[in-house]
């Protein structure tokens, strides 16, 4: 037998299902009468709800009238109004005008006039070497 008893945590564990299994709840009579009383006192205050027979019944049946006649989100979903507006919405989102492509490169026909200056700033900025380093590339020219 384990000389040690079960501290609190220990015993609410076993009660649960999650505690220690090492027979001491068998064992220890101290501890089976803790556990015994808290079991006691859960079952006292564990209240089961009580719903009338009846009102389960008329929920069963609603829920089968539902289904049968196919009410619920699906039916509404694939309702007529529901289809025209998804069709509205696609023949809108087909139609909207788009800029020309020669404005979608850069120095195009019709760019904006500082549009070089733009693509060599992003050209500066995009390399990998920093600016400070250019310099250190006369040292090992040969």
């Amino acid at each position: 037998m384990n000389q040690r008893h079960w501290t609190n945590d220990e015993i609410l564990d076993h009660i649960y299902g999650v505690g220690p299994e090492d027979g001491h709840d068998r064992d220890c009579p101290e501890c089976r009468e803790r556990i015994d009383a808290l079991q006691a006192l859960r079952k006292a205050r564990h209240v089961e709800p009580w719903v009338p027979e009846e009102f389960l019944q008329s929920q069963r049946e609603a829920v089968r009238m539902r289904v049968s006649h196919g009410a619920g989100l699906a039916g509404a979903w694939w309702s007529a109004p529901a289809w025209a507006a998804l069709m509205v919405a696609l023949a809108v989102g087909l139609s909207w005008p788009t800029p020309p492509a020669e404005r979608l490169v850069a120095g195009g026909k019709g760019a904006p006039p500082d549009a070089g200056m733009y693509l060599e700033i992003y050209q500066t900025i995009s390399t990998e070497e920093p600016r400070a380093l250019a310099p250190m590339h006369a040292l090992f020219e040969e």
